[in-house]
Formats: C-alpha cells, sequence, structure tokens
C-alpha cells in the first residue's frame, strides 16, 4: 500500500506472515488436537523516491 508520509515523502508498507499448525490424533488428556502458531512477520517500508537527508 502506498502512504504520504508527509515530510519524509511517500512510501509502501507492506507486509508477510508465516505460521506453523499440527494435528494430533491421539491427544493427552488436558492438551489440544489443534495448535497453531505465528512463526514470522515482516512489515518492510520503501521510500518511492530514496533517502535524502534533510528532504522536505
Amino acid at each position: 500500500m502506498l502512504y504520504d508520509a508527509g515530510p519524509l515523502g511517500k512510501m509502501y508498507i507492506m507486509g508477510t506472515a508465516t505460521s506453523l499448525s499440527q494435528w494430533q490424533s491421539n491427544v493427552v488428556p488436558g492438551d489440544r488436537d489443534v495448535q497453531t502458531d505465528l512463526s514470522n512477520g515482516k512489515h518492510p517500508i520503501n521510500p518511492t523516491g530514496g533517502w535524502r537527508a534533510g528532504a522536505a
């Protein structure tokens, strides 16, 4: 998505995520049969015009 960051200029902000999950059929009492977790997440920010010191 393209955002106008005011004095920093226009920037693209993106995101990615990966997850892990498991399923088991022979559950021990007190445990769950399905478990899911976020394993990795990123939010890269890319300027459209490059970084310039003192840019207005």
